[in-house]
């Protein structure tokens, strides 16, 4: 599957991205696919001043995504 054939699953299924863990000012998420983990790694700079929930939608987080 590539990057944006994932994009299109993640914006057609919106599966429910958690965080996964905090380290070195990025913010660990995850989202799983039928067949694919996906995970979205966000620097806390990137981050302003919006409000990054422990479960967000995945699709507010694909700028983020890193294929594993």
């Amino acid at each position: 599957m590539n990057l944006s054939d994932i994009k299109k699953q993640l914006y057609r299924l919106n599966p429910e991205a958690r965080i996964s863990y905090v380290k070195d000012n990025v913010v660990c998420y995850y989202a799983d696919l039928p067949d694919l983990r996906v995970k979205f790694f966000v620097h806390t700079n990137d981050m302003g001043n919006t409000m990054f929930e422990v479960k967000m939608d995945s699709k507010y987080l694909i700028r983020w995504i890193q294929i594993q």
